[in-house]
């Protein structure tokens, strides 16, 4: 157990500094906060992080010194395409090559939602044999945490999170880089330029509040520690250069949204008179879109049924609907298999949908099914291998998600005989 601690600790410290922050597709709801603003009397330094460990505590840890027996589960919120993760990917590669750990040694879960998927993809890594389990959201870590009171042996790093402290356990953790640090030299940076356009004779009165300081608008996510402690860094930054300054911040509520981010930053562009009526209307309008998103993935769902129940097929006495599907996300793919589940009655739905470049699968065993031999979680791992992906769950459902579209056909056609060297 020594062992694996030490290697894990030499995993985030390796990764700390090779992996970097970038956006993230993940999107949740809440409601907007109202914007707050920062000064120079207001804003606060970020809080200091634990420090890594010194290099002699974790001098030459690769090769025989950790040998080939470490497996390392990594549950990722995308995938290679989108640059959150993508770092997340570089760094965990990087981490592994130092520490002298084999790519075949590494269980990579692509495409893993902030749902209950984690928390079977966090179960089907320790399932495969991994020591320590790596989650990269922040709505990861609940399942993430759920995984590890049931697997104490095993050692679980949630990214970005921020309660392994308050859970009491000694196998679950709480690590992210050090991105303030970064944020307060964009912020020296960006302090530079504006004392380059005071000196152009470049701000005027109206970029300035009523008592002479200049204004800045900077769009954040969501009112979180990290987001919090890197805007303030980046305000101590630009304060270093130009002292009066006010920072206004406007939240996105998404990791990833360039419609809203612009509208944000128009916001922020505004007449403080301006801003509150623009900000309302645009949060009527993210609603509004979010509601007519959920109705088009519905009729979306609802018209893939009617298409697919033609497919139904019987392996050893257990019915099987196996079939694939276009431009349905998870979400929507949950809400078909439920659907489709339904109609069925009794046996195996097993779904692939190919959107956006990448595969979704879904996989729900019944009942009856279950008791002929049926496993939905062992059937969607298997599944999850053609089309280069991995996954798990549990015995009634489980999802995983892949990055070869162009093998759900085949991974489909797999399925009728995955499933009869399940039954009994």
């Amino acid at each position: 157990m020594k062992k694996i601690i030490a290697l894990l600790l030499a995993v985030v410290m390796v990764f700390a500094l090779v992996a970097c922050a970038s956006t993230a597709k993940t999107e949740e709801k809440t409601d907007e906060p109202a914007p707050a603003e920062t000064n120079n009397e207001q804003t606060t330094a970020p809080a200091e992080e634990t420090d890594a460990p010194a290099e002699d505590e974790t001098a030459e840890p690769a090769g025989d010194a950790v040998g080939t027996d470490i497996k390392i589960g990594v549950v990722l919120i995308g995938d290679e395409n989108e640059g959150y993760t993508y770092s997340h990917i570089k760094g965990i590669q990087e981490a592994a090559k130092a520490l002298g750990i084999s790519e075949s040694n590494i269980v990579w879960k692509y495409s893993i939602g902030e749902d209950e998927t984690c928390y079977d993809a966090c179960v089907d890594c320790v399932d495969q044999g991994c020591q320590i389990v790596i989650t990269n959201s922040y709505g990861h870590q609940s399942f993430c945490l759920q995984a590890a009171e049931e697997y104490p042996d095993v050692q679980f790093v949630a990214m970005t999170g921020d309660t392994a402290k308050a859970s009491g356990l000694d196998n679950f953790h709480n690590a992210f880089t050090g991105i303030y640090e970064a944020r307060y030299v964009g912020g020296v940076v960006a302090g530079m330029k504006l004392q380059e356009l005071i000196d152009e004779g470049k701000v005027e009165d109206k970029n300035k509040t009523a008592d002479g300081k200049i204004k800045i608008g900077y769009v954040g996510a969501y009112p979180y520690a990290e987001v919090v402690s890197g805007y303030t860094a980046f305000f101590l930054g630009l304060q270093s250069i130009v002292p009066d300054v006010a920072m206004q911040v406007q939240y996105t509520n998404s990791w990833f949204n360039i419609t809203a981010e612009n509208e944000a930053a128009k916001a922020l562009k505004t007449n403080p008179s301006e801003m509150i009526e623009k900000i309302t209307h645009l949060q009527g309008e993210v609603k509004a879109l979010a509601s007519e998103n959920e109705s088009l993935k519905s009729k979306l769902a609802q018209g893939a049924l009617g298409d697919v129940m033609n497919q139904v097929v019987e392996v050893k006495g257990v019915k099987l609907l196996a079939a694939k599907v276009e431009g349905v996300d998870m979400n929507g793919l949950r809400d078909l298999g439920d659907q489709l589940k339904e109609k069925l009655g009794e046996g195996v739905v097993v779904l692939a949908a190919v959107n956006e470049g990448k595969v979704n699968l879904l996989a729900m065993a019944t009942d009856s099914a279950q008791k002929a031999g049926a496993h939905a979680g062992n059937l969607i791992k298997a599944v999850a291998a053609i089309v280069g992906g991995g996954g798990g769950g549990r015995p009634n459902m489980a999802q995983a998600g892949g990055k070869n579209p162009e093998k759900a056909g085949e991974a489909i056609e797999a399925a009728a005989g995955i499933l009869e060297g399940q039954i009994h």
